[in-house]
């Protein structure tokens, strides 16, 4: 019983299936790190090597580690984007690699730290009660699905026009506001349903304990 809980993937889906569908989504997104903000054979190496990864791990295993393996595929693949944009605006790297990875960090460990923060976080995120958080969904929402084509085309023409820094530092902030977000979002969501989680824990997210 235990065991079935902590499966997060269907089992009907044969070997076959998984490795075609895993790399197509993934390989595209290995494929933006390596172009954004310019081209780099070393990110794109980074990308193809996370996508082998995730595709074998989950093509082998449907376990609750190999889901968090694939989850997190994705999320750095989306910080990798976010690292190479800051990086091409501030050479200097310390001043925000060690931010940046210290909230993605705090972000997949907050359930444990905080679990009522955590909780009210992705309740805020999912479905806000404070204006701030009503705010900040209503722009995610409304930027959220523009923002990929706007960069996309302001970053092939908008050096022509002086605005190739502007369009990097959004990439920077969106990238970097949506690994951190997600993070958060699956850790709360997937902690509950880790292996040695107990039944008691659920009581630290609802005040009962």
């Amino acid at each position: 019983m235990t065991r079935g809980k902590n499966r997060l993937f269907s089992n009907d889906w044969p070997i076959w299936k998984v490795l075609t569908l895993v790399p197509i989504p993934l390989g595209g997104f290995a494929a933006l790190v390596a172009i954004v903000p310019s081209y780099s054979p070393q990110a794109l190496a980074v990308g193809i090597g996370l996508t082998v990864v995730a595709a074998v791990w989950i093509s082998i295993s449907r376990s609750w580690w190999a889901a968090m393996v694939f989850i997190n595929s994705w999320l750095l693949l989306m910080l990798g984007v976010a690292i190479r944009a800051w990086a091409k605006v501030i050479p200097q790297v310390w001043i925000w690699l060690v931010p940046l990875l210290a909230a993605y960090v705090v972000a997949w460990a907050l359930p444990a730290l905080s679990p009522k923060l955590s909780a009210r976080l992705l309740r805020e995120q999912l479905a806000p009660e404070t204006r701030c958080g009503r705010g900040c969904l209503t722009l995610v929402l409304v930027v959220g699905p523009a923002a990929g084509t706007l960069g996309a085309s302001v970053g092939m023409y908008g050096s022509r026009f002086g605005q190739g820094t502007a369009v990097t530092i959004a990439i920077a902030v969106l990238f970097s506001a949506g690994a951190v977000g997600f993070a958060q979002a699956v850790a709360e969501q997937s902690w509950l349903k880790r292996p040695w989680a107990q039944p008691a824990d659920s009581g630290a997210r609802d005040g009962t304990r």
